[in-house]
């Protein structure tokens, strides 16, 4: 049910394109064997090329890799109930995963300061893939990002969803 989801947000982006190009880009997602994975794929079939993300985005200069993302229990062998792990990324593996805790006590997105929900975990989490920021954890939360450097906050993926965080709320 999960990979519904990441099939939905793909399905999302593909049907982004101008309307008058929809004929022309084809989606494909299908069922990668009995592993619980997705494979998705988006091919313009048409002359021209489309643009189908948002001008003056990270996509602009930089090539996009894939990168796998997983919402699998064997993966989650680190996140005992007692640890409260959300997810993790392997930069090196372009990997990332997300443990039931996502899954089951975040909400999809909160209006609120400084709050977590999937989205900003998602946004974490992505921020340490090397083919997007190569982030570290450098600190987590708000009050302690404050306290970082200029050159400390650029390198922290907190400082990626905090931010996100407080122009979508407002703060």
């Amino acid at each position: 049910m999960r990979f519904f989801t990441l099939a939905a947000a793909l399905t999302s982006v593909a049907t982004a394109a101008p309307s008058a190009a929809r004929s022309a880009l084809d989606v494909k997602i299908e069922s990668a064997g009995n592993s619980g994975q997705v494979k998705a794929t988006i091919t313009n079939t048409g002359k021209d090329n489309l643009q189908i993300f948002r001008h003056g985005t990270i996509f602009d200069d930089a090539h996009t890799e894939k990168a796998a993302i997983e919402a699998n229990e064997d993966r989650c062998w680190l996140a005992s109930p007692s640890s409260r792990v959300l997810g993790y990324t392997q930069p090196s593996r372009s990997l990332q995963v997300y443990c039931d805790l996502y899954w089951d006590d975040l909400p999809a997105i909160t209006s609120g300061c400084h709050r977590q929900d999937q989205s900003t975990t998602t946004l974490h989490e992505t921020a340490h893939l090397r083919e997007i920021a190569g982030t570290a954890d450098n600190c987590y939360g708000y009050d302690n990002i404050r306290k970082l450097t200029t050159a400390q906050s650029l390198y922290n993926a907190d400082s990626y969803d905090m931010f996100a965080s407080a122009i979508y709320s407002g703060c």
